[in-house]
C-alpha cells in the first residue's frame, strides 16, 4: 500500500511512502512535517521520514486494525516511557522528543506511546471500536467510538475515564480540539461542541441525518464534510 504526499503549490507528488500491507486509514504530522505517522488496517503505525521516503520505525500494539492516530504534546510530568522521554533519534527523525502517539483500535483499545522512546505508556479499553482520538489539552485526551460514546481521559491517570457518555445515536466520526473543549461529528448528522466541563454547549445545523465525516478549521471558520456532498462553513464562536 502507498501513502502519497502532494505539493499544494505545484500539484505534483512530492513523496511516496511504501510499507503498509493493508489500507492506510489516517496520518498525523510530527512537528514541522519532516516526519509523519500513519496507521493502517494491517495493525501497525509507522513513523516516516518524508525526505528520504523511508520508514524510521513501526509500532505494533497487537490490537488489530488501527483506525486512527494522533500526535500531541503532553504535560512535562506525564511519563513517555524513559527517564528522559527519548532514545537517540534515528537518522531523519526530528521533533519527536516530548511527544505522545495516540492510537485508536478496532478491538476497542486506546493505546499511547512515547513517540521518541517508542515505549508503550498505556493501553485502555473503550466501549466500542475507537474511530477517532485527540488530545484536547496537555493533560486530557478524548476518544470517539463506533457505538456513539465519547470518552475523556486524564493522561496522568489512565485507570478510569474522567467521563464517558453517549451523545449521539450514530458513530462518532471525528473530533477537533477547540479551546479547552472539542467539536465532534457523528454518523447521524449531528455536529456539536463540548466545553471544558464536558457538556454540550451548542450544535451545528445543516446535515439531515447524513454522516458528517470530518471537521476542520482555519482559525476563522469551521468546515464540515458530509456524505450529502456538501462542505459547510460556520463562523467560530468565541
Amino acid at each position: 500500500m502507498q501513502l502519497k504526499i502532494w505539493s499544494a503549490e505545484t500539484g505534483q507528488c512530492a513523496a511516496t511512502l511504501i510499507g503498509h500491507t493493508a489500507g492506510i486509514l489516517q496520518t498525523a504530522i510530527v512537528g514541522r512535517g519532516k516526519n509523519i505517522v500513519s496507521c493502517s488496517r494491517d495493525g501497525s503505525a509507522k513513523l516516516w521520514d518524508c525526505g528520504t521516503q523511508k520508514c524510521i520505525d513501526t509500532f505494533t500494539p497487537e490490537c488489530g486494525v488501527l483506525n486512527t492516530c494522533h500526535v500531541g504534546i503532553p504535560d512535562n510530568g506525564i511519563s513517555l516511557g524513559t527517564p528522559d522521554g527519548c532514545h537517540t533519534p534515528e537518522p531523519g527523525e526530528s521533533f519527536t522528543e516530548g511527544k505522545m502517539l495516540l492510537l485508536g483500535c478496532e478491538n476497542y483499545d486506546f493505546v499511547g506511546y512515547g513517540l521518541c522512546s517508542r515505549s508503550n505508556v498505556f493501553k485502555c479499553t473503550c466501549p466500542s471500536a475507537v474511530n477517532c482520538c485527540t488530545m484536547i489539552s496537555a493533560n486530557c485526551a478524548v476518544c470517539g467510538t463506533q457505538d456513539g460514546h465519547l470518552v475523556v481521559w486524564d493522561l496522568r491517570n489512565m485507570m478510569t475515564p474522567l467521563k464517558q457518555w453517549k451523545e449521539s445515536r450514530g458513530a462518532i466520526l471525528s473530533i477537533m480540539p477547540h479551546k479547552q473543549g472539542f467539536y465532534s461529528s457523528a454518523g447521524d448528522g449531528s455536529c456539536f461542541y463540548v466545553n471544558e466541563e464536558h457538556t454540550v454547549d451548542w450544535e451545528l445545523t445543516g446535515p439531515d441525518c447524513e454522516p458528517v465525516y470530518q471537521i476542520a478549521n482555519d482559525k476563522v471558520s469551521i468546515y464540515t464534510g458530509c456524505r450529502d456532498g456538501n462542505i459547510r462553513r460556520y463562523p467560530i464562536r468565541t
